[in-house]
């Protein structure tokens, strides 16, 4: 027997709320329970009830159907079972909305978090979009800085306009590669010049550093050693080369040291100074110690030394300095190393220098000062042939006592200095070049044969041409000058010392201008005057010959046989011969 109350409880339980219904239907057909607590069947339920006939086929057990009722629509389940010997049927009606109902509050709440998921996706994708494209308008506006007036067109895909300009970039930046690869060697080139020469001193060890990894040069754990190259007996190449062809032969040379310190060394820089010295800054391990490299550094030099006289036939003069563990103390070092040069031996030939043997105080410096004395009265004298033979025994007396290149050079610049103070004392100015410019030729030259010849050249000789074309000038002037004496002065008593003291000079120096520049010397230049002079009156006039005598200044009878000496006639015999020719004339 099933409890009253406990079955209605459970029809409550299962029967939809609102609008929901739920029957028990017996086996009769009639309705046996609703899910209203025992209440009367509704309309509704006698719909539902109705509704049996026409939905659920005979033999049928459960299922489900849908029931149009006012404006609902209703879902119908339906299912038999047996209690106490009968069979039942129980029908379940919701109304679809309510079924629909917790779908469409989640498909809402779906479509909320979906909105709200795309509005916050909106919201993020236009600020990517809009960090995204602020640069890409910058690199945009930055290529568009090429034209001023880019094309629309063009700009309108702002992605093609970039991968466009990236292309045009990257050819560009290929071919700056290309040529900063070419150009490497000149940018180390130049960049060692400046460090041994010291112009980079400005900078700290850990800039220099950074330009020499720029440069690709590997200079961590180095010691730096420095040698300089200077080619001694250019003036033996001159059958092969001009003068002023020392920059292809320096360039020959470093050449040559390239290839043979490269082969020793895995990182070597050559200086090329373009005066016949070459320089070589070597990276050393610092793992070596100083016996080391300093007998590797001589066996470099030994091998330049011999190379360099078999290919060019001429001398080389190596000077090599200590080695120095940072690159600012590089400058310091070339200097040492090119002033030990000063101290090679100028009458031998190949010479390595170690400027850490060697030291310019261990000699005394010797100055032939009476030499001095001699060449400089060559100069005032205008003594060409005697300026040059004490040119010559002035150094060799420099040689004698030191044949060292720095103590002879300082014995050529003082007496160059001497000589310069008389030449500037006459106003004369050694070829119109700048007085340093000598000093500094004077300073690179080789050996002492090439002094010699430099000096006859480029001192003597051009002041000694200039000299005798200024006395030429004053002894025009002083012949012209002593002529005008003459024709003033023709009926005194005249004489070659006279005019010789008037003038300043000597009577046999007058008398050479007079040849010079008259063709013919003083007195004879006197004695055709006055002839000439005593012409006149013989011709003209009636005048006695002894006063025509006394009026050009001679005894009458020295006049008579001058005159007859000049003429081959006596003044009276030309007196009358004119007279003749003037008869005759008249007839």
């Amino acid at each position: 027997m099933v409890s009253q109350p406990k079955l209605f409880q459970l029809m409550n339980d299962v029967t939809p709320e609102e609008k929901g219904t739920t029957l028990v239907i017996d086996n009769n057909g009639d309705i046996l329970l609703t899910g209203h607590n025992g209440a009367a069947p509704t309309p509704f339920d006698n719909v539902l009830h109705r509704s049996i006939g026409t939905n659920i086929r005979a033999n049928q057990t459960d299922g489900t159907y849908s029931l149009k009722y006012g404006n609902d629509t209703y879902f119908v389940s339906f299912g038999m079972f047996e209690r106490v010997g009968k069979k039942w049927t129980y029908l379940s009606a919701t109304p679809l909305s309510q079924i629909t109902r917790p779908v469409v509050v989640l498909s809402r709440i779906l479509l909320a978090v979906s909105g709200a998921g795309f509005t916050f996706a909106v919201i993020l994708a236009w600020l990517a979009s809009s960090r995204i494209h602020k640069p890409i308008g910058r690199l945009v506006g930055l290529f568009q800085l090429e034209s001023k007036r880019p094309d629309p067109a063009e700009t309108k895909d702002e992605i093609a306009l970039i991968e466009r300009e990236w292309w045009n970039l990257h050819r560009e930046s290929q071919v700056l590669q290309i040529r900063l690869e070419s150009s490497l060697p000149s940018l180390r080139d130049g960049f060692l010049l400046q460090l041994v020469q010291g112009h980079l001193n400005y900078m700290s060890e850990d800039e220099l550093l950074e330009r020499m990894e720029k440069l690709d040069w590997d200079a961590s754990r180095k010691q730096y050693g420095f040698l300089i190259m200077r080619l001694i007996g250019f003036s033996n190449l001159l059958g092969r080369f001009s003068e002023g062809d020392e920059q292809l032969v320096t360039f020959a040379v470093a050449n040559i040291a390239e290839e043979i310190a490269g082969r020793r060394y895995d990182q070597i820089g050559v200086v090329n100074f373009q005066d016949l010295s070459v320089g070589i800054l070597l990276f050393l391990p610092d793992t070596l110690t100083h016996a080391e490299t300093k007998e590797s550094i001589i066996q470099l030099a030994d091998e330049l030394i011999q190379t360099v006289n078999a290919v060019l036939k001429v001398h080389l003069v190596i000077s090599i300095g200590r080695t120095v563990d940072s690159l600012r103390s590089i400058a310091d070092m070339a200097e040492g190393v090119k002033e030990t040069l000063r101290l090679r031996e100028f009458q031998t030939g190949n010479q390595v220098i170690d400027s850490e043997k060697v030291s310019p105080s261990q000699e005394s410096v010797f100055y032939p000062f009476s030499l001095e004395k001699e060449i400089v009265q060559a100069f005032r004298l205008g003594e060409e042939d005697q300026a040059v033979l004490y040119i010559d025994q002035f150094i060799d007396e420099l040689l004698r006592h030191s044949a060292k290149a720095m103590f002879v050079q300082q014995g050529m610049l003082k007496l160059l200095s001497s000589v310069h103070h008389v030449l500037l004392q006459t106003g004369f100015q050694l070829q119109g070049a700048r007085e340093g410019a000598l000093y500094e030729r004077l300073f690179e030259l080789e050996g002492p044969d090439e002094m010699r010849q430099w000096f006859k050249l480029s001192v003597i000789q051009p002041y000694m041409k200039v000299l005798r074309e200024t006395r030429n000038v004053h002894a025009k002037l002083r012949v012209e000058k002593v002529m005008s004496y003459i024709e003033a002065h023709y009926m005194e008593d005249i004489s070659l010392d006279l005019c010789a003291d008037q003038e300043f000079t000597t009577p046999k120096a007058l008398s050479a201008d007079f040849k010079r520049f008259a063709g013919m010397n003083f007195i004879d230049y006197l004695t055709q005057y006055r002839m000439n002079r005593a012409k006149e009156p013989l011709r003209e006039t009636d005048m006695k010959i002894n006063e025509i005598a006394e009026n050009v200044g001679y005894q009458p009878s020295y006049f008579i046989r001058i005159f007859k000496k000049a003429e081959g006639l006596t003044p009276g015999q030309y007196r009358e011969n004119v007279d003749g020719n003037v008869h005759d004339h008249h007839e």
